[in-house]
């Protein structure tokens, strides 16, 4: 063989691994750029729920999830919307930390939210041994006695706190965003100042 022949494999082989190299240069950086563009984007779900929360913006909330749900938020009742926007303020959240793996994802927040279980469990008890003595009462009637008692019992009985816990919100892709899995307990009750929790264990006693 010729050193004509040998330079010229050489120089083939050179190029070869420049080009090689080069592909990898580009192609590396894009795993971690695509991996942080896409816990951004986990994070801003997460802080429009909470943000959503905290002002009681049904609409803002409901947005969040993957499957829009339904028969959870004050809708209809004025009384505990203008409550649970009030008692919301307090709320405050960090987000510890965030995974994303292929089209899930999960993010472990620490929040403090309104816990007005005592009240809102006494008031229960109130207003449906109201609706026992009166069954032709309207439903705004019934949300009317609830509401005030609730604000009753938070001034003279139990004192407004808040509770904190750590908890993990799961998450899915849709097409270019991030959507929360499913509603959970914890989510119900975080706009609801616990809400849910005192009337279902009222109810289940």
């Amino acid at each position: 063989m010729s050193i004509f022949k040998k330079k010229s494999s050489l120089t083939v082989y050179t190029g070869l691994m420049l080009a090689a190299l080069a592909l990898a240069v580009a192609v590396a950086p894009a795993r971690p750029v695509q991996a942080a563009s896409n816990k951004k984007k986990v994070e801003k779900t997460v802080r429009r729920f909470f943000n959503g929360a905290r002002a009681y913006k049904i609409k803002k909330m409901k947005k969040c999830f993957a499957k829009e749900p339904e028969g959870v938020f004050f809708t209809d009742n004025k009384y505990m919307r203008k409550y649970c926007k009030k008692r919301n303020k307090t709320i405050r959240y960090e987000i510890r930390r965030i995974k994303v793996k292929h089209h899930h994802a999960i993010a472990v927040v620490h929040v403090s939210y309104p816990d007005a279980y005592k009240s809102i469990h006494k008031a229960c008890k109130t207003a449906f041994q109201y609706q026992h003595r009166h069954p032709s009462a309207s439903n705004k009637k019934i949300q009317q006695i609830l509401y005030k008692k609730i604000k009753k019992y938070d001034k003279k009985k139990f004192p407004k706190t808040n509770i904190e816990k750590t908890i993990t919100i799961k998450l899915v892709k849709k097409k270019k965003s991030w959507k929360i899995k499913t509603m959970t307990e914890n989510l119900l009750n975080i706009p609801h100042c616990r809400f849910y929790d005192a009337a279902y264990d009222y109810f289940n006693e």
